[in-house]
């Protein structure tokens, strides 16, 4: 009883301070923020849900990374089995940068481009590297 409660806890803490970068994540799996805020949401859920499964003292942002990446890919699984459609392509994402420089808008949008180009494996490695 008491490993699971101090694994509940670990997971509650480390969650706060790993969200923003959670966040980041799914908006580079989803390609929309508001799909990566409800991705992002659902992670952490099921991050709570199962925190006793959570060993403490291993890293929590692999682990609740992995949680986002599949709970992305049952939806990419569920989606094309409903719709018969896979992933959007890139020119129909609107990725919204909340800095007013064009110049590092029109870079980011280049950069994002190439990596989206990547198979899938890779872009969500380089992702994670990044």
């Amino acid at each position: 009883m008491f490993g699971k409660k101090n694994s509940e806890s670990e997971v509650k803490a480390g969650l706060r301070a790993l969200y923003p970068r959670l966040w980041r994540y799914c908006v580079v799996l989803t390609g929309n923020a508001e799909r990566a805020n409800d991705l992002a949401q659902s992670a952490c859920l099921r991050g709570l849900e199962k925190s006793d499964q959570f060993e403490s003292g291993s890293q929590l942002d692999r682990w609740i990374f992995r949680i986002a990446q599949r709970i992305w890919l049952n939806e990419l699984r569920s989606d094309a089995v409903r719709r018969g459609g896979g992933l959007a392509p890139i020119e129909d994402i609107d990725i919204a940068d909340g800095r007013p420089d064009p110049e590092s808008n029109f870079f980011t949008g280049e950069v994002l481009t190439e990596v989206y180009a990547l198979p899938e494996a890779q872009r969500v490695t380089v992702v994670l590297a990044y």
